[in-house]
């Protein structure tokens, strides 16, 4: 006779858990041009370790990891995952070039030069699934995660005054299939631009995230932020804890009985 094993009880949360002010629990996707300081800002958000990939942080004291294939990324995350972590954040800098890299190796791997060679999208559909599983990894590790990557103008349709029209937007520099993996990971989406100041009589040029989708944006995030967030990041982490402020006094709504 054959002994059914009986599962264990599922234990339910008898409190509602705190959201998290400190960024060190979040996932987070840098956007923004070359040159920008996405790097920089993560280094001096916390501590931070690096997957480097293309070899851009010369000019940074920093804790990194030199990558120049998926297989190397993959022996990286097998070692991280095997060890509680000395870090506050993996940063993979930058998924831009992990993707290129994450490309090159399945199509080694099964033969194949591109995957349109593939019937079916069989080629994309294998390139999405090693992807996904290598990022969802680092994601998932006891730390908080931060995805650096290039942004570029993509011509978007938009409707203004009930009319259809094209926009430049500013948008991962990903395929579509890659960067839509990254974004429904991640916490929030800053896409790193420029704002004009005027300070006595003349105008600067300041760096600042966005952190809501416009016309010009791709951005967004699971908690509510300032539109936009000066560059510094001392800014950001005082957005968290004013985001959990106004979440705490906000009174809460009483169901009809």
């Amino acid at each position: 006779m054959v002994q059914i094993k009986k599962r264990a009880p599922i234990q339910i949360p008898a409190t509602a858990t705190k959201e998290p002010s400190n960024p060190t629990k979040l996932s987070i996707c840098l956007m923004g041009p070359p040159k920008f300081g996405k790097s920089d800002w993560a280094n001096q958000l916390g501590d931070a370790l690096f997957i480097d990939t293309e070899d851009g942080l010369k000019e940074l004291k920093t804790r990194d990891l030199r990558c120049l294939n998926w297989e190397t990324y993959l022996d990286i995350i097998d070692e991280l995952e095997s060890a509680e972590p000395n870090y506050d954040f993996l940063v993979l800098d930058t998924v831009s070039r992990l993707y290129d890299q994450c490309f090159k190796y399945v199509c080694k791997k099964n033969g194949f030069e591109h995957p349109a060679d593939q019937a079916h999208g069989k080629g994309w559909s294998l390139i999405g699934k090693e992807w996904s599983e290598g990022i969802w990894r680092a994601n998932s590790l006891n730390a908080g995660c931060i995805f650096i990557a290039h942004s570029k103008q993509k011509e978007v349709d938009v409707i203004r005054n009930g009319f259809k029209t094209k926009v430049q937007q500013e948008v991962m520099s990903l395929p579509p299939s890659g960067a839509e993996n990254v974004n429904t990971l991640v916490d929030c989406i800053l896409t790193g631009g420029y704002v004009q100041t005027a300070n006595n009589q003349s105008t600067s040029e300041d760096r600042v995230w966005y952190t809501r989708s416009t016309s010009a944006n791709q951005a967004g995030s699971r908690f509510l932020l300032p539109e936009t967030i000066e560059w510094d990041p001392k800014h950001f982490k005082a957005a968290l804890t004013q985001k959990e402020k106004k979440s705490a006094s906000k009174p809460r709504r009483r169901r009809k009985q």
